[in-house]
């Protein structure tokens, strides 16, 4: 078991995907969400063990652990990305009408904040969020704002691409964005209080459909930034020194990736890619692709390991919890548990693609979404017996 709340994408604001909660051995189905719309981002969990998840219905829901209602707020337009929480513990995200939410424990709205430039205002991505309640905020009109705990705008500034990954934290307060600058991929540093760029990394990429939908991640303690690419034809894993501003490396990768890299508590590398040819695959009407998980050694860049999933793409970011347990979702809906080793401990099957980052709860249940508008709570099989019995 664990006591940490999950307050953001990948459980923080580096996007390490790395927990101390610790999931269930075995799945049993606790209970069951059901929205109107498909689901593409992750539940949060504050501290009191309330639920947050974001639908493409244009709603928020605030759900008790039990799997009941508790209360709901209708945005203006779908929600894709995950929300986060601040440290007043108000729940704030970004819908596709261009607008910024910030709703208080209780419901209630603490300030809505529209974006009023450029054509496009869409937000598909949720928002990261300081310490100080600095919020951080990208969307389609290539704007990267800075708001204050109350929704004022403290700076902004226009970027290159259509802005589709949040941005993400050092544990020094320095936010790094990721983005799509011409046929290069751009990596840019921003000190909290200002708009100016402090530096700039770029590396080529062969590629004629400029978007960039990896989210960085960082590892603190070897104070290092990855994130997938996108080329042509293939992908890879670049991992940046943010101490000297230059590539340590890059791994490429057979197909595109789209998901977010994960930590593993020694600091591995997983990272899922859109598909890869087996060797020695027909070609014709059988499937010859499937999604690809990688293990990645930060040190050597050896690739440790390969799981293959039974889905042609993976979209789903991995999650690590406090037994180094990888948890993942791929395009057929299925829910991978396996072994730092890269070995199947168990499945569970929903009804369509997991495009979601997995979380653990503090209390070890395991939390994932499902295009197919489901939110599942999964335990322990006891312990999914100890708590119906005391329903």
């Amino acid at each position: 078991m664990g006591d940490e709340h999950v307050p953001a994408f990948q459980y923080n604001h580096q996007h390490t995907g790395l927990t101390t909660n610790q999931g269930p051995a075995t799945p049993a189905l606790r209970w069951s969400f059901q929205t109107q719309g498909s689901l593409t981002a992750s539940p949060i969990i504050d501290p009191e063990g309330t639920i947050y998840l974001a639908s493409t219905d244009n709603t928020l829901y605030a759900i008790h652990r039990d799997g009941k209602e508790k209360w709901r707020y209708e945005a203006e337009d779908a929600i894709f990305g995950t929300p986060a929480l601040a440290p007043d513990q108000s729940i704030v995200f970004g819908d596709l009408a261009g607008k910024l939410y910030a709703i208080r424990p209780d419901g209630s709205e603490k300030f809505v904040y529209p974006l009023n430039w450029g054509k496009d205002r869409r937000i598909v991505t949720g928002p990261t969020i300081d310490p100080n309640g600095q919020i951080y905020l990208v969307s389609w009109n290539q704007e990267l704002r800075a708001l204050n705990a109350e929704g004022v705008t403290q700076w902004r500034t226009t970027l290159s691409d259509l802005l589709s990954s949040p941005p993400v934290l050092d544990p020094h307060g320095n936010l790094y964005i990721a983005e799509m600058d011409g046929s290069q991929c751009a990596i840019h540093q921003f000190k909290p209080h200002s708009a100016t760029k402090q530096w700039t990394f770029r590396i080529p990429l062969d590629t004629s459909q400029p978007r960039l939908f990896s989210a960085p991640t960082i590892d603190p303690h070897r104070d290092t930034l990855y994130v997938g690419l996108c080329n042509n034809q293939t992908g890879g894993l670049l991992a940046l020194d943010l101490l000297t501003q230059t590539e340590k490396w890059t791994v490429s990768l057979p197909k595109g990736v789209m998901a977010s890299p994960a930590l593993g508590p020694e600091g591995t590398v997983y990272i899922g890619c859109l598909g890869g040819a087996l060797e020695g695959s027909n070609d014709g009407m059988e499937k010859t692709e499937y999604g690809l998980l990688y293990a990645i050694d930060p040190d050597t860049h050896e690739i440790l390991w390969t799981f293959q999933t039974e889905g042609y793409y993976i979209f789903s970011s991995p999650s690590v919890d406090g037994n180094g347990i990888i948890y993942m979702g791929d395009s057929d809906g299925i829910l991978y548990a396996l072994s730092s080793e890269g070995k199947e401990l168990w499945r569970f099957t929903t009804q369509a693609n997991i495009a979601s980052s997995p979380v653990v709860g503090p209390d070890g249940t395991l939390y994932v979404t499902s295009y197919d508008s489901t939110l599942y709570a999964i335990q322990n099989p006891s312990a999914a017996r100890d708590w119906h019995s005391l329903e």
